[in-house]
C-alpha cells in the first residue's frame, strides 16, 4: 500500500483506539466525579466526525482519480485496422471485378458485406449481402451473410426469413456439411431477437 492512501486509515485507527479504550462522557459534571475517563466535548466530537467524513471523502476522490476505467485510444491499433478493412475491401473488390461466374461474384459480395459488417457499415453490407443472393440465389453462404446483416441492422424478422432460407438450400445440397450448416442456421433463426 502506498503511503499516500495509508494515511486515511492511519486517522481512522487512531480516532477509533483512542475513542474506544475509554469511556466518552459528554457530560461534565459525571466527568469532574470521574477524572480518570475520558471526556469530550460535544463539539469536538462533531469536529472530529467532520474531519472523518472529509478525509472520507478525499480518499473516494483519490480513489476514483486513481483508478479511471476510461483508457486512451490506441490509435495506432486503430490506424493498423482501418487499414486491414481498406485492404480487405480493396481485396474483394479485385475479386468481384475478376469474377466471372455468380457464384464467384456471390462470394465476393458476401466478403465485402463481411468486411463492411465487421466495421459497422450496415447499409454497405445489406446492399452487398444483397447482391450476393441476387448474384446466386442458390448459395446458402449468401442467405447467412444477409441473415447476419439484417440481424446486426435489426431487422430480426428479415433475419430469421434469410436463416430459414439458408437451412433449405443447406439441406437440400445433401452433403454432410451443407446438413450440418442447415442445422446451424436453424438455430441461429431459432435465437434471432432473444
Amino acid at each position: 500500500m502506498e503511503e499516500a492512501e495509508a494515511w486515511p486509515i492511519l486517522i481512522v485507527l487512531v480516532v477509533w483506539y483512542s475513542t474506544s479504550m475509554s469511556e466518552i462522557v459528554l457530560d461534565p459534571e459525571t466527568a469532574a466525579r470521574n477524572k480518570h475517563r475520558l471526556h469530550i466535548n460535544p463539539r469536538t466530537m462533531l469536529l472530529v466526525l467532520a474531519l472523518l467524513v472529509l478525509v472520507g471523502i478525499g480518499w473516494g476522490v483519490q480513489y476514483v482519480l486513481l483508478h479511471r476505467t476510461t483508457k486512451p485510444k490506441n490509435t495506432v491499433a486503430d490506424t493498423s485496422q482501418n487499414s486491414s478493412y481498406a485492404q480487405s475491401l480493396n481485396d474483394w473488390r479485385q475479386k468481384l471485378a475478376a469474377a466471372k461466374t455468380p457464384q464467384e461474384k456471390s462470394a465476393a459480395h458476401q466478403g465485402l458485406a463481411n468486411v463492411e459488417s465487421a466495421q459497422g457499415n450496415n447499409t454497405a453490407a445489406l446492399a452487398d449481402a444483397q447482391a450476393a443472393v441476387s448474384s446466386d440465389g442458390t448459395s446458402y453462404a449468401a442467405y447467412a451473410v444477409l441473415a447476419m446483416v439484417k440481424m446486426q441492422a435489426g431487422d430480426n424478422a428479415g433475419a430469421i426469413a434469410a436463416y430459414k432460407k439458408a437451412a433449405e438450400l443447406a439441406r437440400a445440397t445433401g452433403t454432410p456439411e451443407g446438413i450440418r450448416g442447415a442445422s446451424d442456421y436453424e438455430i441461429m433463426a431459432a435465437s434471432v431477437g432473444r
